[in-house]
């Protein structure tokens, strides 16, 4: 397979990893429904990821060779201490899912994440953060950002008269997505340091799930009731979607560059994300035309801020 189709492929499959996120989005604010408890619903989401990648990882001698050589490149010096925590980055965003996805929706909680994630990406991006290529800021990305911002705005006219307590919930998604860029190029690092996507998705649930483990048992001791059954089964899926959605993130982000693998998983999310809305919301939320509106625009600015991200087209050969 070529260089080009080994390109396109990985966007496709970016592209599906943005589905992920927006189906572990509605089965988190889902489980924190029943659970009446974002703090449970993400514990278990990292908690059962981790309990899966675990025996993968350390019964995989490839494995266990690739996170010995991540742990030296700490202590050598050529990573920072704090590459093997980035999964409390993965934690925060899923504990959004449980306590903001189901106030304001599956979709606006999706546009109002994919505006800080684009203009995170760009940072990344254009700084080289963490050692990852150098890609600069042009029109069309510049534009592609703000397009985006503007899709919030759109899809939040309906809260502008709820006040602080709206807004409030929308700075925790916005912020979550606004760093989403850095666990990109966090998980790209280990990914290329261990030689192995399954390392980087092990370490990064580890740091996870000991973060919202911990929380959910202060939340547990703090409020006396416990996590209850759970009557819809398939909401327990969402640390499995994780998985995945991690490991395409961890492979692909230094071949696609951060702007362009967020810009093809905010295009899959987008996309889930309103369909999710429009056939089995969550209870409570509405899904209406300003929703849609900012979503389309949000697609839009998608679209417009990848347009420099295509490959290069092959130089032709100087005529002498």
């Amino acid at each position: 397979m070529g260089p080009r189709w080994r390109y396109l492929l990985l966007l496709v499959a970016s592209l599906g990893g943005g589905v992920l996120v927006s189906l572990q989005t509605r089965m988190n604010a889902g489980l924190a429904v029943e659970q009446d408890s974002g703090w449970y619903a993400a514990a278990w989401s990292f908690g059962s990821g981790f309990l899966v990648i675990t025996p993968i990882a350390l019964l995989n001698p490839r494995v266990r060779t690739g996170l010995g050589r991540f742990f030296g490149a700490i202590g050598a010096g050529r990573l920072p201490w704090w590459t093997a925590v980035g999964g409390t980055i993965g934690a925060v965003s899923v504990l959004a899912q449980g306590l903001v996805a189901p106030v304001v929706g599956v979709a606006l909680f999706a546009v109002v994440g994919i505006a800080g994630q684009s203009i995170g990406s760009v940072t990344v991006d254009r700084t080289g953060f963490l050692g990852m290529p150098k890609r600069g800021l042009t029109w069309p990305r510049l534009g592609g950002a703000v397009l985006v911002v503007v899709a919030v705005a759109i899809a939040s006219w309906p809260e502008l008269g709820g006040g602080a307590v709206v807004w409030g919930l929308l700075l925790l998604p916005f912020l979550t997505g606004a760093v989403r860029g850095v666990q990109q190029a966090i998980n790209g690092r280990i990914r290329e340091e261990s030689g192995s996507a399954v390392a980087a998705t092990f370490v990064n649930f580890t740091g996870g799930a000991v973060v919202l483990v911990l929380a959910a048992l202060v939340a547990w001791a703090v409020s006396g009731r416990g996590p209850v059954a759970v009557s819809e089964p398939w909401l327990l899926a969402g640390g499995m979607l994780g998985l995945i959605h991690i490991a395409l993130q961890a492979y692909g982000v230094r071949r696609l560059g951060t702007l362009v693998l967020g810009l093809a998983m905010i295009a899959g999310q987008l996309a889930a994300s309103v369909a999710i809305d429009l056939v089995l919301p969550l209870p409570g939320t509405v899904f209406g035309a300003w929703e849609l509106a900012g979503a389309i625009l949000a697609f839009v600015a998608v679209a417009v801020a990848a347009l420099p991200a295509t490959p290069r087209a092959r130089a032709r050969p100087t005529r002498v």
